[in-house]
C-alpha cells in the first residue's frame, strides 16, 4: 500500500464510518476523487496566481474545486532552497506535467460518458 492509498483509506473512512469533521490537506492529488463516493467530502484549496515570470502570489482566499498547479517548488524557493535544488526540482517538475498531461489525454480518449463525468468531478469542472 502506498501513501496514497494509506491517506485515501483514512479519509474514506472518517468520512463514512467517523463521521467526523476534518480538514485534510496533501500533495497527493489523487484524492480529488474520493468527492465521488463520499458525498460528505469536498475539494478546496487555496487561490494563487503565477505570472509568466513563475513568481507567485498567494491570494489567501479558499476557493472551491481542485488546485490546478502545484506550488511547492514556488514555496521552496520563498523559504531559499539552494538554487541548484530550484533548478532540479523545476526540471522535474516540467517532466511531471508533461506526464500528467500525456495520461489525462490518454484516459479521456478511451473514457465512456460515465467515466468522463468522474473524471470532471474529480478535476472540480462540475
Amino acid at each position: 500500500m502506498e501513501n496514497g492509498d494509506q491517506s485515501a483509506a483514512v479519509c474514506r473512512d472518517l468520512a463514512k464510518r467517523v463521521g467526523c469533521f476534518c480538514l485534510f490537506a496533501t500533495h497527493f492529488h489523487e484524492l480529488t476523487a474520493l468527492v465521488t463516493d463520499c458525498p460528505t467530502m469536498r475539494n478546496v484549496h487555496t487561490e494563487a496566481i503565477i505570472d509568466d515570470q513563475r513568481e507567485l502570489t498567494l491570494l489567501y482566499r479558499v476557493v472551491d474545486g481542485v488546485a490546478d498547479k502545484s506550488f511547492g517548488v514556488h514555496i521552496a524557493g520563498l523559504v531559499r532552497f539552494p538554487p541548484h535544488v530550484i533548478q532540479t526540482a523545476w526540471t522535474r517538475l516540467s517532466q511531471l506535467e508533461r506526464t500528467d498531461e500525456q495520461r489525462l489525454i490518454e484516459r479521456l480518449k478511451a473514457a465512456d460518458e460515465n467515466d468522463l463525468r468522474r473524471i470532471l468531478l474529480a478535476t472540480g469542472d462540475q
